[in-house]
């Protein structure tokens, strides 16, 4: 009977084995496929940039190639060639190109097989050089004040020969030539309008800007007590008593931060790592607490344990008595 079954057995594994092999080899040979040739997405049409982005849309690749030309053939576009690059991304920076230009982009791309097929030419036209473009602040945005940075973009195949810039049509200022930004202070709510003039081989080109700007509400130089609990991240909580304590701590210094916070803020609590992150985000330069005074105070797990915050302000004080009293009839229980 054993060997009955040991032969069915052996039959059917004869059987499946050819089927097996030929399923491998058959995703052996879609792996061995070069890629098609992709579709290009970008750049098309007018552009207001002569250093543009080529990306495509393609089979995935380990490496690919770019060519730049003025006619549609990919062998006789000589205005750039990337070469080989080794990546699987799809887009590439391209440096700058002839100004008015009529141009052609082209991509292939390769996996383990091999160079796949070009891609068909993708039209676009560049501008006339050179090229101003104001970065920072954009458009119609909003920049806190009073300071403002005020950053561009100058591509051109000449060096820059000279540069200016207005703020809300007053005198123009001189700025050097390889700088690209520049630091506005001193102005007021509302909106206001930037004008940089550039000076390229004879040619002169003007970008504007209009933003908004703001200046963040701010609390007035001020002491800042920090509560620090992290020591209750250590409690066990397999100890009820040592658990319930914490809970309670952590409730009634909450308690008592709504009290004393209630006309400005005065009272921080630092229980964990997230808590001090936003600390310093909230205290950082233009921020709200920038101008504030931090005192910590360290919580050390029993009455009174929070030293000198009583000396140190008579409405933390005020409050604190409540926080105290609650801890202490606590630990009577």
């Amino acid at each position: 009977m054993e060997r009955i079954l040991f032969a069915c057995f052996a039959t059917v594994l004869a059987f499946n084995i050819p089927q097996v092999t030929n399923a491998n080899q058959e995703g052996a040979e879609k792996l061995a496929t070069i890629p098609l040739a992709p579709k290009i997405t970008h750049p098309s049409g007018n552009l207001n940039t002569l250093s543009t982005t080529v990306a495509w849309i393609g089979d995935f690749h380990n490496a690919c190639e770019i060519r730049i030309g003025q006619s549609s053939d990919p062998e006789t576009a000589d205005i750039w060639r990337s070469g080989t690059i080794e990546t699987v991304d799809s887009r590439l920076q391209v440096p700058i190109l002839p100004s008015c230009s009529k141009l052609y982009a082209f991509v292939r791309l390769r996996n383990a097989a091999g160079w796949g097929p070009w891609s068909e030419g993708k039209e676009f036209f560049t501008p006339e050089s050179p090229v101003l473009r104001i970065v920072k602040p954009a458009h119609a945005d909003r920049a806190r004040g009073p300071e403002v940075e005020v950053s561009w973009i100058v591509e051109s195949h000449e060096p820059v020969v000279s540069q200016e810039i207005s703020i809300d049509r007053t005198t123009f200022k001189s700025v050097p030539p390889s700088e690209r930004s520049v630091k506005l202070t001193g102005l007021k709510d509302g909106v206001h309008n930037v004008l940089v003039r550039i000076s390229v081989g004879g040619k002169i080109r003007e970008q504007s800007s209009t933003f908004y700007v703001y200046k963040p509400m701010q609390q007035a130089r001020s002491k800042l007590y920090m509560l620090d609990l992290a020591s209750l991240m250590q409690v066990n909580v397999d100890d009820p008593k040592d658990a319930a304590n914490a809970f309670e701590t952590l409730q009634i210094a909450a308690v008592l931060q709504g009290l004393v916070n209630r006309k400005k803020a005065q009272l921080y609590l630092n229980y964990t790592a997230v808590d001090s992150f936003w600390l310093e985000k909230i205290r950082a330069k233009g921020a709200y607490l920038e101008h504030t005074d931090r005192t910590t105070v360290v919580h050390r797990g029993s009455t009174g344990s929070v030293l000198g915050l009583r000396k140190r302000s008579s409405s933390v004080e005020r409050r604190f008595a409540v926080y105290e009293q609650h801890r202490f009839d606590y630990m009577r229980c």
